[in-house]
């Protein structure tokens, strides 16, 4: 269900990155993962990103700013605000934004139709393994 809404908003925001003349920054966790000291440093920023990270931003996004938004303004207004929130928060350039905050939408759409956060935190987690997989990949070539 994500994937059209993703690639839309990429295009979107690819789009006005380059009609404003936006440069894409690196995402923070390159110069991480390139200077890891060792096998272990860099097993444990993966275990962090894939794991540790997706926990804690659905437990606060969807469990705590979803709930609070959505007893406020409704289920539409919480999912589109809290996504924006999410996508605005995250350090990768405007450019990049939009898509993140889709994704973060998608992923209150899914705790919310669902009644629970483990959805959101299972499309999370596989999300963020494969982002951080394409790094890895990207590093090693």
């Amino acid at each position: 269900i994500a994937l059209p809404l993703l690639l839309l908003s990429q295009g979107i925001g690819g789009f006005a990155g380059a009609r404003l003349h936006l440069s894409a920054p690196s995402n923070p966790a390159l110069p991480l993962l390139a200077g890891a000291s060792s096998f272990w440093v860099q097993a444990m920023l993966v275990g962090l990103a894939t794991v540790a990270a997706p926990l804690t931003e659905e437990f606060l996004f969807r469990g705590v700013f979803y709930n609070a938004a959505k007893l406020r303004v409704g289920v539409w207004p919480a999912i589109i605000l809290t996504g924006l929130i999410f996508g605005f928060v995250h350090p990768v350039g405007i450019a990049a934004m939009l898509p993140l905050a889709t994704l973060g939408g998608v992923f209150a759409w899914m705790a919310e139709t669902r009644k629970s956060l483990a959805p959101s935190i299972l499309a999370h987690c596989f999300q963020n393994t494969f982002a951080t997989l394409m790094l890895l990949l990207a590093l090693a070539g």
